[in-house]
């Protein structure tokens, strides 16, 4: 029974008080600076810094952002200005792929007009036939080789 008396005498109450945010409210500053007159600035200064802090890092999170965003948008353009050359190279290269076909398209139209020249002035009718279609032959398949390889 003793001992139940002594645990009523030494009971304590407990109050706990809550705010929002990084300031206490001033009544609780004004508690702090009793016990010590640099509390108040220590907490104001404290806070100031804090939300410096966030701030920055809210900042930081913005720059870095836009510099992705901008480290992307340079890279679609390299990407277009890469395909542009390509685009121009290929084209290059068909358009000397078509002047080399037109060309040996006309050697070939040249020697296949000069064989019949001499195939007719050489040979009766029956041969010149022939000899037609043996010179023609070459000349359709320049032109066919240059109209189906040509368009790849």
């Amino acid at each position: 029974m003793n001992s139940n008396k002594n645990l009523e005498q030494h009971s304590q109450n407990i109050i706990a008080t809550e705010y929002q945010g990084a300031v206490p409210p001033p009544g609780m500053l004004e508690q702090f600076n009793k016990v010590n007159p640099t509390y108040a600035d220590k907490i104001m200064q404290m806070a100031i810094d804090a939300s410096q802090r966030q701030n920055d890092m809210v900042l930081n999170q913005r720059l870095q952002i836009e510099g992705d965003q901008r480290l992307r948008e340079k890279e679609i353009e390299a990407s277009k200005e890469l395909k542009d050359k390509q685009i121009s190279g290929m084209n290059s290269d068909r358009m000397f792929q078509n002047v080399i076909s037109l060309l040996g398209l006309l050697f070939t139209a040249a020697m296949c007009f000069f064989l019949l020249y001499v195939a007719k002035q050489r040979l009766d009718a029956g041969e010149t036939f022939t000899a037609t279609i043996i010179a023609l032959v070459p000349l359709l398949v320049v032109v066919v080789g240059v109209f189906k390889f040509g368009r790849k």
